[in-house]
């Protein structure tokens, strides 16, 4: 059992060779004073996630260690007053 393992990629090859994964628990590494990941609801339909704020932060693309990312438009955060919390 490693943390370091704990990525979506392996973790599906693991699954896919017929075995069951031991996954640790990882505490969210988010800075303090800063929106936590589960703060953002995800939209399964339009493949999204929506920020604290209501607005949209679209897929843009999946990193090397399997997560996807989400970012969002400009022109949203500009006036947003949560900007200060957002990570």
């Amino acid at each position: 059992m490693d943390s370091y393992y704990k990525i979506p990629a392996l973790a599906r090859l693991i699954i896919e060779s017929e075995k069951t994964p031991i996954m640790p628990y990882k505490r969210p590494m988010t800075k303090e004073g800063f929106f936590k990941k589960y703060d953002y609801v995800y939209d399964e339909y339009n493949d999204c996630m929506i920020c604290t704020n209501n607005k949209i932060l679209k897929y843009s693309t999946t990193n090397r260690d399997g997560y996807r990312e989400y970012k969002s438009n400009k022109h949203d955060c500009k006036n947003c007053p949560f900007l200060k919390q957002c990570t």
